[in-house]
């Protein structure tokens, strides 16, 4: 199958009712190809890779990708990160904000070459891709994601002791600083601290 998608013209193959029907005999799960239709139009914008086409020809709102996993024996990598895509592909459809004013969190949450990913699959979804929908694929790589600034490290500098209340520590502060577009104070970071670290 990916040697299929690795082909340079794969995409053309909705144009060819032959090949595209033998193509849906082999892989009926496969059955968003009919996205194939636009793609000439954002080829250009990404680098091709078999996550894209994969998710382009899968992913939807239902968990039929878990099928794939059945019938296929793909590697772990590509399993986890197409539960992945597949929860920010349910989260982009309920939130009308996940590209908008929530891209910066997503971006973060799911990382950039996922996020292309998604905005793909909401773009080849509408009846018609406009230059707008075209010029924010190309502004996506220039949005600049913080790094969340503390780690187990830090938590033990200040005196907190080694083991998996640290975990639980840093998810809440991280939880805290995302909800406050990448920012908590000190003393936000104290009362987390002060409530988790017993």
């Amino acid at each position: 199958l990916f040697k299929i998608l690795e082909l340079k013209n794969f995409y053309k193959i909705i144009y060819n009712d032959v090949l595209l029907s033998i193509f849906k005999i082999i892989f009926p799960e496969l059955k968003n190809i009919y996205r194939l239709k636009n793609y000439t139009l954002i080829k250009n914008f990404l680098k091709k890779n078999e996550m894209l086409l994969l998710s382009i020809l899968l992913m939807d709102e239902t968990n039929d990708y878990e099928y794939f996993f059945h019938k296929y024996k793909i590697s772990n990598k590509i399993k986890d990160n197409l539960i992945i895509l597949n929860k920010g592909f349910k989260d982009f459809k309920s939130n009308k904000d996940f590209f908008k004013k929530d891209i910066k969190n997503n971006l973060y949450k799911y990382n950039l070459n996922n996020i292309e990913i998604l905005y793909v699959l909401n773009i080849l979804d509408k009846k018609k891709i406009t230059k707008l929908d075209l010029n924010y694929l190309k502004e996506l790589p220039r949005i600049s994601i913080p790094k969340f600034p503390y780690d187990g490290k830090f938590l033990i500098n200040r005196g907190l002791k080694e083991g998996k209340n640290l975990g639980v520590i840093l998810r809440e502060v991280e939880k805290h600083w995302l909800g406050n577009d990448f920012y908590i104070t000190n003393k936000e970071l104290e009362t987390i601290v002060n409530k988790y670290a017993k």
